[in-house]
């Protein structure tokens, strides 16, 4: 049984949230309130031979789902229609994993028409000629690659990273299934053995999957062919090298302005950094709170859209957002640092702990702002944090925080901190 797009899009609905309803549904939907209704029959139909909780209303209509993620990534990849890209990636992984590819029985293994299979077929040997690889049918046997074997493994690497490296539990179960099948009939090494093999390189996940790709790849051609063709020791050249002027272009810039916060990155999260920017699934991974932090405004005009994109800024933005956060600078714990506060002693307190945890301040004054005002203090202090507008007229440098600060707001006030001292730095320089 398969389910509709609109059936997934239900299930995916409630999944998210409980307080859908038919007519709800319908508007976002574009449909009327019975087809829905039929929809739900149809999914409830599905959950009972399934022996699943089935979808209930409540007195007030809200639809209740009570099942897990884990269950419902379960039931989407059992039950989806596989998209054409699935199909094809499917293809790809059953013409360069077997010797010869039935297209009559892989339609019905993916309950579509062999016309449809054909024309899916059609466009992967389009993309193969550009890697000089040849689909060829053989009569009455089915189909065959051709290619230089170089050429072939390079090819199937690839396949085999793309569909294991994102997110595999997701990935339609047919896909799965053919992977895993791959794998236990062809790869040699069991885990220890991998490992053992390749831990004293101390290599980062990402790169672990792309070598036990290439093994994989290579273990395959090897079963299929009877050639013998040497394991790679190490990285692939593919991974030593960055792929377009551009991207090292990019990266160039990139290490400097880490370098700018005392952080150095290995050429492996540069590697990643880039095999990131061109994973089309990547989401927005910040709240709004921070798009309007002076840290996200910042590295964009540090960066330029003209260079990055919006979602590269973004990638680098999260990695660069994390390393600030997790590094302690020595030079910011000697600040002398004055907090005005008319909160609650407990938020105050919350607001001194976050203060000593995440910039690790060792001196912190705190006084009332009527104090402040009263007393007109010009005791010079490297740091004074408020949540109100102060005037600069006594010559300190003033960070206004929110009055319930988040985590983003203590980031962007380290960083704000380490901007100021670099503009220091670099006006001592050209003075110099």
């Amino acid at each position: 049984m398969i389910l509709k797009e609109r059936c997934i899009s239900i299930l995916v609905s409630l999944s998210q949230k409980n307080n859908f309803t038919v007519n709800k549904l319908s508007e976002i939907l574009k449909v009327d309130s019975r087809t829905i209704r039929y929809d739900i029959e149809e999914i409830n139909n599905l959950l009972r031979k399934l022996n699943l909780e089935q979808i209930k209303r409540s007195e007030g209509g809200v639809l209740i789902l009570n099942l897990s993620c884990e269950m419902i990534n379960e039931l989407l990849s059992k039950f989806i229609k596989l998209t054409s890209e699935d199909r094809k990636d499917y293809l790809k992984l059953k013409i360069f994993s077997t010797n010869l590819v039935n297209l009559t029985k892989e339609a019905e293994k993916l309950d579509v028409s062999r016309t449809t299979l054909k024309k899916d077929l059609s466009e992967i040997r389009k993309e193969f000629e550009f890697k000089k690889i040849y689909i060829n049918d053989i009569p009455s046997k089915g189909i065959k690659i051709m290619g230089e074997e170089e050429d072939i493994i390079e090819c199937l690497k690839y396949e085999i990273k793309k569909n294991i490296k994102k997110e595999f539990n997701q990935k339609p179960l047919k896909i799965k299934e053919l992977i895993i099948e791959i794998f236990k009939k062809n790869y040699s090494l069991s885990f220890e053995e991998f490992l053992t093999e390749h831990l004293n390189q101390r290599y980062t996940g990402f790169i672990y999957t792309d070598i036990f790709s290439e093994d994989l790849a290579i273990e395959i051609r090897t079963n299929l062919t009877g050639l013998k063709i040497e394991r790679k020791k190490g990285l692939s050249s593919e991974n030593k090298k960055i792929n377009s002027k551009l991207m090292e272009i990019k990266l160039i810039k990139i290490e400097e302005l880490f370098r700018e916060f005392e952080i150095e990155l290995g050429k492996d999260v540069f590697y990643n950094l880039s095999d990131e920017f061109d994973n089309k699934n990547f989401e927005d991974i910040f709240t709004e709170k921070i798009f309007q932090m002076n840290f996200y405004k910042n590295i964009c005009d540090v960066l330029k859209l003209s260079l990055f994109t919006q979602k590269e800024i973004k990638i680098i933005c999260y990695v660069l957002y994390n390393k600030i956060l997790l590094k302690e600078y020595e030079k910011l714990k000697l600040l002398k640092v004055l907090l005005i506060s008319d909160e609650l002693d407990i938020k105050t307190d919350i607001l001194l702990n976050r203060l000593k945890n995440i910039l690790k301040f060792e001196t912190i004054e705190v006084i009332p702002s009527c104090m402040f005002n009263i007393f007109d203090i010009k005791k010079k202090f490297d740091l004074v944090i408020s949540s109100q507008v102060l005037k600069n007229d006594f010559n300190n440098l003033i960070y206004q925080i929110g009055k319930f600060p988040l985590e983003e707001e203590f980031v962007d006030l380290k960083f704000f901190l380490l901007e100021k001292e670099n503009s220091k730095k670099n006006g001592i320089k050209d003075n110099e």
